[in-house]
């Protein structure tokens, strides 16, 4: 069987781990696989028993699309048999992509290879991602300074505003890393940094032991890595961050304890509203006290906030994280409704297309200072307001 995996050309940082899981069920078996990255004319040349597209952001609706339909006349099969896409936008916008164009979609994790039309039931999800297939594009990923690893699925959270629920419906509290960490670096070779893709891992029950999966491949605090004549510091990333509330908990304090064991950097910590100032604020101290002084927060705007609420969330963040000693990194980040097929979308509440344009050039870029925030916001609520309403769209 002849079987090719397709990335489209969207702009990405990290692997599509789900294809990779793909290949490595069908090279077990001995079929031929191959992966690309946009629209190739010469992988296109050839007849393939099936093609799986991979998928992320809904915003990215053109791009895959335009994928869909480049690669749809180059399947031995009827595209609606051989063409498979998948992930997050397959998931929320099935209907939509088999009216767009001939596929085949599959919705959430693929815990059955009878998802993908075969007569097995392999679990596709456990499988290791093969990392061999994409060699060729390891630099245009962060696999080239970091190992990837997931501890956990799921959450057991319903925010409002966010679709894991429904991409991943079935939680798992502890996935072992090891293998996984191992199996990147025999394809990939030895990584100084640790990237943790896991969407809640201070509600799993079993952090203590995640703890210690972590620490034992070398990454532990105050381990260091080799590069040149020196030694620079090893760092873990829990990419998506720490749930706010659950840091702010006084009767959690013991899991801050435990991630201490770890060079976590940065921490990562949400503040989605104005009302959970407080909840912030506690996580931020909580983390603090146990030394960690490096921090980075994503703002949510455009969902049930005003403008003014996400100027509150700036200034606060930045006054705390001045009378902690911190670094603190601030990044606005516009909410995306599921099946919104544009960044540009408009959903009619307090936000109008000439502020979201214009925070979105004030938010350009990490926010690391006060002076930064007074220079691209205003050095008031007020002033911030009157430069929404009088500043000239570019």
């Amino acid at each position: 069987m002849n079987v090719l995996l397709v990335e489209p050309g969207y702009p990405t940082h990290y692997p599509p781990l789900g294809l990779l899981k793909i290949g490595r069920f069908h090279r077990d078996r001995g079929h031929r696989v191959r992966f690309v990255r946009g629209r190739s004319e010469e992988a296109a040349s050839f007849g393939w028993d099936r093609i799986y597209v991979a998928c992320v952001f809904t915003y990215h609706w053109n791009e895959v699309v335009r994928t869909l339909r480049f690669y749809a006349p180059h399947t031995v099969k009827q595209p609606e048999e051989a063409l498979f896409v998948g992930g997050v936008l397959a998931t929320l916008m099935a209907d939509d992509l088999r009216k767009a164009v001939p596929c085949r979609p599959v919705s959430g994790t693929i815990r059955s290879a009878r998802l993908l039309g075969l007569d097995d039931d392999t679990d596709v999800d456990s499988l290791l991602p093969d990392y061999d297939l994409i060699r060729e594009y390891a630099s245009s990923y962060v696999v080239a300074r970091a190992a990837l690893a997931t501890a956990t699925r799921g959450c057991s959270n319903r925010c409002p505003f966010c679709t894991v629920s429904r991409i991943e419906p079935d939680c798992r509290e502890h996935i072992p890393i090891g293998e996984q960490v191992h199996d990147l670096e025999r394809s990939l070779g030895p990584r100084r940094d640790l990237l943790m893709l896991d969407n809640n891992v201070l509600a799993s029950r079993f952090l203590p032991r995640i703890v210690m999966d972590i620490a034992e491949l070398g990454f532990f605090a105050g381990a260091t890595w080799p590069q040149g004549r020196r030694r620079v510091p090893r760092r873990v990333d829990f990419t998506q961050g720490f749930e706010t509330t659950f840091a702010a908990a006084p009767e959690n304090r013991h899991l801050i304890d435990l991630l201490a064991l770890l060079p976590v950097h940065p921490v990562r910590i949400a503040f989605d509203a104005w009302n959970e100032r407080d909840d912030y604020r506690k996580a931020l101290e909580a983390f603090a006290e146990r030394g960690f002084r490096t921090f980075e927060t994503f703002l949510l705007y455009d969902f049930r906030d005003t403008p003014a609420e996400l100027y509150r969330r700036i200034s606060f963040a930045s006054r705390i994280a001045e009378r902690l000693g911190a670094t603190l990194s601030l990044h606005p980040i516009r909410y995306i409704a599921p099946g919104q097929k544009s960044r540009r979308a408009r959903r009619g509440n307090a936000w109008n297309g000439k502020t979201l344009a214009m925070v979105r050039r004030m938010a350009s870029g990490a926010i690391r200072t006060r002076s930064a925030i007074e220079e691209r916001f205003g050095a008031t609520e007020e002033a911030f307001l009157h430069s929404l309403e009088t500043r000239p769209e570019k």
